[in-house]
């Protein structure tokens, strides 16, 4: 199986317009396609205050299919 990598970089777009052309629709709390996929978010945290997105994304779209898994995951770099 094919594990599909996509990286993100969060700060010049919404939550919900980043994720959708990824199959990813947080609007109508659906998800288009169920392959495989690691999606790496970069600067999330610029996003946390779409709180309805996020809860969409972590609570509600993870009933919507029992083959899809998701991870996410948060990383902090102080240099």
């Amino acid at each position: 199986m094919d594990i599909e990598c996509i990286y993100i970089y969060c700060l010049k777009k919404t939550l919900s317009d980043i994720l959708k052309p990824h199959g990813i629709d947080l609007k109508n709390k659906t998800v288009t396609d169920d392959r495989a996929r690691v999606i790496m978010l970069d600067s999330a945290q610029k996003t946390y205050g779409e709180k309805e997105d996020w809860t969409i994304l972590i609570k509600n779209l993870s009933r919507t299919s029992s083959t899809t898994k998701r991870v996410v995951s948060k990383t902090v770099w102080d240099v």
